[in-house]
């Protein structure tokens, strides 16, 4: 990054070309890089767009800091999270999971809501966001299990 912003850091995940594997992963060296900035920056939340891989390697992240400080992991679906990839059979597991096993769920709009409260077990909290919209999360609702969902608002932050 050429430009400095207050408060925004920048940290890159490097993904190797081993030859045993055809194709470099991405998912597993982005989940060490999160638990580490998790780890380095002590934050709260980890807050990711589509399940499958950011919310997948959030959720990694987040089990790797078992025993630490572990961040909330705030998920965003958009419109391939669950039509696409989630009825995909080889990926429907892992974006149930990556969606049931987050802490907190918004979309990107009603239809996508919708269709991800009749994906798979059902998750249950999903709060409809307007592109550009801000969260306001209470550290109480993102205790896991509150059942309390999101609230709107103008920042993300606890209260």
């Amino acid at each position: 990054m050429t430009e400095a912003w207050t408060g925004v850091q920048f940290h890159q995940v490097s993904i190797n070309d081993y030859g045993l594997f055809k194709y470099p992963d991405y998912t597993l060296p982005l989940s060490v890089k999160m638990a580490e900035v998790s780890r380095e920056c002590h934050l709260d939340v980890l807050h990711v767009h589509y399940a499958v891989p950011h919310a997948t390697a959030a959720i990694l992240a987040r089990s790797m800091l078992d025993g630490e400080r572990q961040p909330k992991v705030v998920t965003t679906l958009h419109g391939t999270d669950v039509p696409l990839v989630g009825t995909t059979p080889s990926f429907k597991p892992v974006t149930e999971w990556s969606i049931n096993e987050s802490d907190a769920v918004t979309a990107v709009s009603e239809v996508m809501g919708g269709a991800s409260l009749n994906f798979g077990s059902g998750y249950g909290l999903v709060s409809m966001e307007s592109p550009g919209a801000g969260l306001t999360i209470s550290s109480n609702q993102l205790a896991r299990g509150s059942g309390t969902g999101l609230i709107r608002g103008t920042s993300l932050g606890q209260s």
